[in-house]
């Protein structure tokens, strides 16, 4: 390495200091986006949103262990804040043990990929899923709307979408932060992990992604489950739902996969007293996949309960859709799941969905789809609250979307917002969600590296250049 090299290095981490510094001050002196919501002066306006969304953040490994490498390297200032904020959130007796817990059930390859950011960042596995708690500790609770309709429910009987709106409730300080860098945070990323296939999401890899399709064109969308008061759930341990959906989006090719691979493991799932950690941020969850074939399902999980769905359960005439929102739409045994007294919002919603595509069946689109991620009850669309597809907070602590997404898996291509902007956005302005072909994504992948140059060392691997 020479000099000039060696002088790169070092203002560099200097830079990356003071920006730690600067985003840990932000954290503190910024209120909460649910709180701004009221005034909204700092809810993104157009001025906010980057027309110029071609660059795709590439990260290709050669196996997990490298990936987990090779993320630390990548996002050293956002473990540098994470690393301050531990300071002052030392890990528990129960934390330690849940993670202990949380390793064990972990397959080798991510247990690869944590051992591997361990390394990257200097700190032993369980001291780096601690990192990863402490930002999943800031995250907001997500409840969300899905939908999919294929086959008969679309226009010439040919075409297959997955919708998926992203809720969050009562946003936090450190993801006000992350939202004023949204560019970075929500930035597309492609993940390859040889020899497993590649997958496209959004998000901080092995922290929180959101994967929403593969290269065999599987797509993903997920709605968290919500228990009812008296805190009952079928309580297991188990691979967590979020590690399941990531094997997934590796090693399965269409819904009939994806089913089979999920029913033949043990899942985690729990109650209200599980600690809102990583490993247990999606337990419960339900996810909704689809694939090229025009293959839809909908799983409803828990560690003993397993229901597959692959199509319209209530209908004997328009069976090609499904849709799902908080709770248990089609359980047969008692699970936990809310019911409608306690949780208005989530039966509204999974209402709205369900008319809207019943409505619409045999003449789905892009553009139908679309309607129904900035769908809202009101008939003349002047009323919008928290109850709606499309939601709006109508007093703190609220619910809102920030984020939706149609993937079209027989095309390769998915339409998505900009990041923490409501889908309504895009009709009250007559703007075009933003859209990527994952078809030439995914071709160019094998040719892509990091977006930055530097050296890094790998105690598994060897010495190489990224860039």
């Amino acid at each position: 390495m020479n000099f000039f090299y060696k002088k790169h290095i070092k203002i560099r981490k200097k830079s990356l200091g003071i920006a730690g510094i600067t985003l840990l001050l932000l954290l503190f002196l910024l209120p909460s986006v649910s709180a701004l919501e009221t005034t909204y002066s700092l809810y993104v306006t157009p001025s906010f949103i980057n027309e110029d969304d071609s660059e795709i953040l590439y990260i290709n490994s050669e196996n997990h262990y490298q990936f987990g490498w090779d993320v630390g390297k990548r996002f050293p200032t956002f473990i540098s804040v994470l690393k301050l904020l531990s300071l002052s959130s030392p890990m528990s007796s129960e934390e330690e043990e849940d993670i202990q817990q949380f390793l064990s059930n972990l397959n080798q390859e991510f247990k690869d990929e944590i051992d591997g950011l361990a390394d990257s960042i200097g700190k032993n596995p369980v001291e780096t899923v601690h990192l990863i708690n402490i930002f999943s500790s800031y995250l907001p609770d997500m409840s969300c709307t899905s939908s999919l309709s294929t086959g008969l429910a679309t226009l010439g009987g040919s075409q297959t979408f997955l919708t998926q709106n992203i809720d969050f409730q009562g946003i936090s300080r450190l993801w006000n932060i992350l939202w004023l860098l949204h560019p970075w945070i929500l930035k597309p990323k492609n993940i390859v992990t040889d020899p497993n296939y590649r997958y496209f999401c959004f998000g901080i890899p092995t922290f929180c992604v959101f994967p929403v399709a593969n290269e065999k064109m599987l797509g993903w969308g997920e709605c968290g489950l919500i228990l009812g008061d008296d805190g009952y759930a079928m309580t297991g341990d188990g691979r967590t739902t979020y590690d399941l959906v990531l094997s997934s989006m590796e090693k399965c090719d269409n819904v009939i996969a994806v089913k089979d691979f999920w029913e033949a493991n043990d899942r985690e799932s729990g109650n209200f007293g599980k600690p809102k950690n990583r490993e247990h941020r999606w337990d419960n969850s339900i996810p909704s996949w689809c694939d090229k074939d025009g293959g839809i399902l909908v799983i409803e999980q828990m560690c003993c309960y397993f229901n597959a769905v692959f199509e319209n359960p209530w209908s004997t005439k328009e069976k090609d859709f499904l849709w799902h929102t908080n709770h248990h739409l089609w359980n047969s045994v008692e699970t936990g799941s809310v019911i409608p007294a306690t949780s208005e919002s989530t039966w509204r919603r999974a209402n709205e969905a369900y008319n809207y595509l019943l409505q619409y069946y045999g003449e789905m689109t892009y553009h139908k789809t679309k309607g129904l991620t900035w769908h809202h009850e009101d008939p003349n669309d002047t009323i919008r609250n928290n109850t709606d597809i499309c939601r709006h907070p109508e007093q703190i602590g609220d619910s809102q979307t920030i984020y939706a997404w149609i993937f079209e898996p027989k095309l390769g291509i998915i339409h998505y917002t900009n990041g923490l902007c409501r889908p309504c956005w895009y009709k009250d302005n007559n703007k075009e969600y933003r859209v990527k072909d994952l078809n030439k994504a995914f071709a160019e992948s094998v040719d892509q590296g990091f977006l930055e140059k530097y050296i890094t060392s790998s105690p598994l691997m060897y010495n190489y250049e990224i860039g």
